[in-house]
């Protein structure tokens, strides 16, 4: 079996999805129940899992925030990881 699984969902220790997709890049989904024969359903036009990244939007990262909750700039970050790691050292 060449199909790659592309997609898990679980709902519960017994229900759950299962999306395939084919070397030819078609996709199908079997559908587990409880006490059910498995479904296998073809995805037509299958677009992607939904928090797939849009490719369209490349948005820098957000920055991070400091101990007060504050923005600060990744060079005030990577300033302070430099000024931990460096005391981190020194206590050992």
């Amino acid at each position: 079996m060449d199909d790659k699984l592309i997609a898990v969902r679980l709902m519960s220790p017994h229900d759950h999805d299962f999306t395939h997709e084919r070397p030819d890049g078609s996709t199908y989904k079997v559908m587990y129940r409880h006490h059910k024969e498995p479904v296998t359903e073809e995805i037509i036009n299958y677009q992607g899992p939904l928090y797939a990244k849009h490719p369209d939007l490349d948005l820098p990262p957000v920055p991070p925030l400091d101990k007060y909750g504050q923005t600060q700039s990744w060079d005030e970050y990577n300033e302070q990881l430099r000024c931990d790691n460096s005391r981190s050292k020194d206590s050992t």
